[in-house]
């Protein structure tokens, strides 16, 4: 554990110096700001981040997470990154605990857990999760889910304090349904649990127990989404749009665990074709095996004491995959938790002995580039530019945009012209995107940091600028002519707004099919409380009003 901590904050320390960042950050800081004890029920009474744009999440413990960073650090920014440092680091300890645990029957099993910790702890997804606060909700579902299997467990073999054990588990498995939907998959988990690791030959009745087992927690689940719809009037979260999304999605979700696979840049199509592939090679392996075994034998083989763990391990990654494709999102960090899983999985193929040479060569290669790809991607190795790209620029923005308001006092509506809006977009590698601001949490910032109410202040994102990850040294031109402003732009690109302004604004805006040019013209004068607020590197420059010539 100390080698651990030394470890981490070697590894993230570096994270304590960053500004806030993602375009997440301020929404879900100002839900979760507490002042009083009235604030603490509008914790519990708001959707995640007051709503738009992230639909209508129900997850009060992840925001009051937020309030609790508050009320002992108050705008202090190392604070709220100092706790996400710690989460990480107490998750990492987990894997160390849980493996310890599976790899007691492995000679030097402590060893093996202990490189399961470190890998995990600094595993490339790491690097997506630990520098956004806006991220920390997955850090909480991953320790409360942990937490809550591991005192099930306890439970399910306890032959004292049996029902406290089982009370535990319920009271952690509702902390973590109420910090991220993810965690309605609970009962999933429990079922597989109970099932998988009991000891009762009869494979009905072990069933039925495992129903049982699991029904408590399908419970939490039923709250959760009771409160949400009457506190919101409809369950309002983001899905599935239709079968090209859930496919997608699909090949996000095996491709991201599959580290290795990622790293090749595969196409969509080849990418699908390498999954179709591997799906199929799964399928006709899984007949085989209940064609030569039957039902029961195949179940007696999977379940035997010295296979049991790997088809928890397996089950519990496939649960989150179709979670995810379900829902057809799989974003980079939705699986720092399945990760876990998939760490400890490639570090007990490395350990464990095998009968089949055959098997033993397939699992052990599987396992070492897992592990290799965990170590050598790692923030030891890549240099994470983009985070630290973010703070940077986050933080000289909004300096900039204060000091501009304050000297302005009339200035009320703010149109945001090729705003940083996303770092490292090019790459689809763990760690190396990140985004900065766009209107939504340009109004959270607005009130959280005092501006309001001392006025009234609305911004309007018309366009956004995508840097490449690394230093910042992108140039961006203006030029005034005609009721019109031409921008062009040197290392990095312009794209409209992901979340335009569904009101009247006085420009149209086209930007040219290569992203390095654009034309906004004026379809109007800009009014005396508008402003016009066009970005560059070297600073902000604000247009009062637009004239032709």
């Amino acid at each position: 554990m100390i080698s651990l901590a030394l470890l981490c904050f070697a590894v993230y320390g570096e994270v304590l110096g960053y500004y806030f960042t993602s375009m997440d950050a301020f929404p879900l800081l100002l839900i979760g700001k507490i002042d009083s004890l009235k604030d603490i029920g509008k914790v519990f009474s708001s959707p995640l981040g007051g709503g738009f744009p992230f639909g209508t999440y129900y997850r009060p413990l992840s925001e009051l997470s937020y309030g609790i960073d508050y009320l002992i650090w108050g705008k202090n920014p190392m604070g709220y990154h100092l706790t996400d440092i710690l989460l990480h680091l107490i998750n990492s300890i987990m894997v160390f605990v849980i493996a310890g645990i599976l790899f007691s029957d492995f000679r030097r099993g402590l060893m093996y857990a202990w490189i399961a910790s470190i890998l995990f702890l600094l595993n490339p997804l790491g690097a997506a999760v630990v520098p956004s606060i806006a991220r920390r909700q997955d850090m909480l579902i991953a320790l409360m889910l942990c937490l809550c299997l591991l005192s099930f467990a306890k439970a399910e073999r306890a032959g004292k304090n049996r029902t406290a054990w089982y009370a535990l588990s319920m009271i952690i498995g509702f902390l973590a349904v109420f910090s991220k939907e993810s965690a309605f998959v609970l009962p999933v988990l429990i079922w597989l649990l109970s099932f998988i690791f009991s000891n009762d030959g009869d494979y009905k009745k072990r069933s039925i127990t495992a129903v049982k087992r699991s029904a408590p927690f399908l419970s939490l689940a039923l709250l959760n989404t009771f409160l949400h719809v009457y506190l919101f009037g409809s369950w309002g979260v983001h899905g599935s749009s239709g079968l090209s999304q859930n496919a997608a999605a699909a090949i996000k979700s095996f491709f991201t665990l599959a580290g290795p696979l990622e790293i090749l840049q595969l196409s969509l199509p080849l990418k699908a074709a390498a999954l179709l592939v591997i799906s199929l090679a799964a399928f006709l392996f899984l007949m085989n095996a209940l064609r030569k075994h039957g039902v029961r034998g195949f179940l007696d083989v999977i379940l035997s004491r010295e296979r049991r763990v790997y088809t928890y391990l397996l089950t519990f990654i496939l649960t989150f995959m179709a979670l995810f494709t379900v829902s057809g999102k799989s974003l980079d960090f939705y699986h720092y938790l399945p990760n876990m899983a998939v760490i400890i999985l490639a570090v007990m193929a490395l350990a464990d002995t095998f009968t089949k040479k055959w098997v033993s060569i397939v699992v052990k290669f599987s396992g070492g580039i897992l592990a290799a790809y965990a170590f050598f991607y790692s923030p030891v190795f890549v240099d994470y530019t983009a985070w630290r790209s973010s703070s940077e620029l986050t933080r000289k923005t909004l300096d900039e945009t204060e000091k501009a308001l304050g000297s302005d006092r009339d200035a009320s509506r703010i149109y945001l012209i090729n705003w940083p809006g996303f770092i490292g977009l090019e790459s689809e590698a763990p760690g190396t995107n990140s985004t900065i601001l766009v209107s939504y949490s340009m109004e959270a910032w607005a009130e959280w940091s005092g501006l309001r109410p001392s006025r009234q202040v609305e911004f309007i994102h018309v366009s956004y600028t995508s840097f490449p990850a690394g230093k910042i040294s992108a140039r961006l031109g203006y030029v005034f002519k005609d009721k019109k402003i031409h921008a062009s732009a040197a290392g990095c690109r312009l794209a409209p707004s992901k979340f335009p302004y569904k009101g009247e604004i006085p420009f149209k805006l086209i930007i040219d099919a290569d992203n390095t040019k654009g034309e906004l013209t004026f379809t109007r004068e800009l009014e005396n409380n508008e402003r016009l607020f066009l970005y560059d590197i070297n600073g902000i420059r604000i247009v009062r009003k637009a004239v032709s010539g």
